[in-house]
């Protein structure tokens, strides 16, 4: 049997390339050790049957993985959207607004951004929170222009005195912040000016870092250049005027990119650069239709 695993910060996935089965569990922090016992145990395994693992990790440090029984390639976490979502690992990927991670044929690879407002960072989900909260903050108290996210706030809040915003909106869970989200994206598919404005200019942030990682990059001339989206600014089925702002700023400067999103778990791509590294890169295919069914455990 020929196994190689991948990780990233919340799962473990392994991969028996003779028999084509995937088996993926919850990974992360202190459960670790238990997640790699739980997994070889359930496949009657031990680290002396691993060929390969590929871990992203953040910053690609390694420290928590010291000691892995097993050999281990480490890769900047940012780097598995660009492996699972390109056509042959190469490309460059805009990480939710976040960060664009990019890598070429060449084994150049390229992070632009990363540190949040630090190196102008627009359009994680974070942010996006926060400037929709400024928005409305302005609106009420600056005599900005208005916008609907004001009503659709107050509406969900269940409150109708400015004074009583601020008060709220600090105290609210990572699970409130997520609804608050959805309802900027809700009130830009509803056309509000306001709401629109920050998904484009997070779209025109994010070309930006696009066309600086594609410039530290050598690809082959003809060939086409590969952009991938990842993360909610950019999957989100509610509006997509980040993507489709970024899409246009890049169509301006490059010949027919291919532009994709990313409809698998980074994990996949640690995978799939496991199996590149291990000489097996034909079953890239595989690994990522079993990703794309959705299911957990691919019985043998």
């Amino acid at each position: 049997m020929r196994y190689v695993m991948g990780l990233d910060g919340s799962k473990a996935a392994l991969y028996d390339a003779d028999t084509g089965r995937l088996d993926l569990m919850p990974y992360g922090g202190e459960a670790g050790e238990w997640t790699f016992r739980a997994l070889f145990s359930r496949n009657n395994i031990g680290f002396p049957d691993i060929e390969l693992c590929v871990a992203g990790v953040p910053g690609g440090r390694h420290g928590a993985l010291r000691g892995f029984g097993a050999p281990v390639s480490f890769y900047d976490e940012a780097y598995l959207s660009v492996f699972a979502g390109s056509s042959g690992g190469a490309g460059v990927c805009s990480l939710g607004g976040s960060c664009v991670a990019g890598t070429d044929l060449f084994g150049t690879f390229v992070k632009i951004g990363g540190l949040g407002e630090l190196t102008g960072d627009f359009g994680d989900d974070k942010t996006l929170v926060r400037k929709a909260v400024g928005l409305v903050y302005s609106q009420l108290f600056r005599g900005t222009p208005y916008t609907a996210l004001t009503a659709n706030f107050f509406r969900w809040l269940d409150i109708t005195d400015p004074d009583e915003f601020i008060p709220l909106i600090t105290e609210l869970s990572d699970q409130a912040a997520e609804r608050l989200l959805t309802l900027l994206f809700e009130t830009a598919a509803e056309g509000d000016a306001a709401a629109l404005g920050l998904l484009e200019e997070a779209g025109r942030i994010s070309a930006g870092g696009i066309a600086g990682a594609v410039s530290r990059l050598s690809f082959p001339p003809g060939e086409p250049l590969e952009i991938i989206f990842a993360g909610q600014i950019f999957v989100n089925s509610l509006c997509d005027a980040a993507k489709r702002t970024a899409e246009a700023v890049l169509l301006q400067t490059y010949r027919s990119p291919v532009f994709r999103k990313l409809d698998v778990p980074p994990v996949a791509g640690a995978l799939v650069r496991a199996l590149c590294e291990a000489g097996i890169p034909e079953q890239r295919g595989n690994v990522l239709r079993h990703f794309r069914s959705g299911v957990i455990a691919i019985p043998s």
